[in-house]
């Protein structure tokens, strides 16, 4: 049975104090910066061993085309992986093996892996790895219909699955619908909107129903934003979008920061900027602080 996907707003962290990025910029470090510090500085020294995979044997393949069987094979062969396999065996059975067969129907899969040493040196070290895999059978789509969808018909959400009734069920395809449904929402002020895929299998057919079930929350307006850091044209730039009263609109947000990725800081995105939600007033305002570190000192 496919695991239910849930897609959630991002959550932005309301906080008093300041972003962490600008806590660093302050003239005296606290006991957690001293820690932090001593901690990143310790991770660094660590060498990282780099580790490749060579060779793939897959054992047990009930059902499972040799087509298939060759690409698990190249996609596991060009792979990155740090460290010693129990680092990464574990994320290479759940994302690697079974996510990849169940992105081609095979939603019940199961496998276990193992990874033998070949040679190497102590920076990079080569392995072999098996695979018992069961595979199981292949499904595909029977239908899908949506539960608790209010702002949206159903024929504004369905072509958002890019997956056709009789097509092999593809989980990253559910996956990605399920994320354009989130935008849609969200831009419409609907910033905390779940979707929640149920399944329902027909073993006697080899399909998958599937119920697509909306929860919109409450709806949002903006409030009022403070906005730090940027020049006048930028600030005017996202002021545009933050009119108060209108919808909050998540994927204009996105939108600014993707646009003028070049010029903000690296580490600035929504999800570090401090927003709060009023339930009662259904509005959302907050802090959008774009300062570096040179101007937070300045004004400091």
């Amino acid at each position: 049975m496919l695991v239910a996907i849930c897609i959630g707003m991002y959550s932005p962290p309301v906080r008093a104090q300041l972003p962490p990025r600008l806590e660093r910029c302050l003239p005296y470090p606290t006991l957690a910066d001293e820690i932090r510090d001593m901690t990143t500085t310790g991770a660094e020294e660590t060498v990282k061993v780099k580790a490749t995979v060579d060779d793939v044997r897959i054992e047990r393949t009930t059902h499972l085309p040799h087509d298939v069987q060759r690409q698990l094979r190249i996609s596991i062969l060009e792979t990155e992986f740090t460290g010693e396999p129990d680092n990464w065996l574990g994320e290479l059975e759940e994302v690697g093996i079974r996510g990849f067969l169940r992105d081609r129907g095979y939603i019940k899969a199961t496998s276990r892996a193992k990874a033998e040493l070949l040679g190497g040196d102590p920076t990079h070290k080569h392995f072999r790895v098996t695979i018992q895999l069961e595979a199981g059978p292949q499904y595909r789509l029977e239908k899908i219909r949506f539960e608790g969808d209010k702002a949206f018909s159903e024929e504004e959400l369905r072509p958002l699955i890019r997956l056709r009734e009789g097509q092999i069920f593809d989980v990253s395809k559910v996956r990605e619908g399920l994320d354009a449904i989130y935008r849609n929402y969200s831009s419409k002020g609907f910033v905390d909107a779940t979707s929640e895929p149920i399944t329902e299998i027909d073993e006697a057919r080899g399909t998958i129903s599937l119920t697509i079930k909306v929860d919109e929350q409450q709806q949002y307006r903006v409030g009022r934003f403070e906005i730090l850091g940027l020049d006048q044209e930028l600030e005017s730039q996202l002021k545009s979008i933050l009119k108060p009263g209108e919808f909050y609109n998540s994927k204009l947000v996105y939108g600014f920061f993707t646009e003028h990725k070049a010029v903000l800081p690296n580490d600035v995105w929504p999800e570090s900027m401090r927003i709060n939600r009023d339930a009662r007033t259904g509005l959302l305002s907050g802090v959008f602080d774009f300062r570096t570190c040179q101007q937070f000192q300045t004004q400091y």
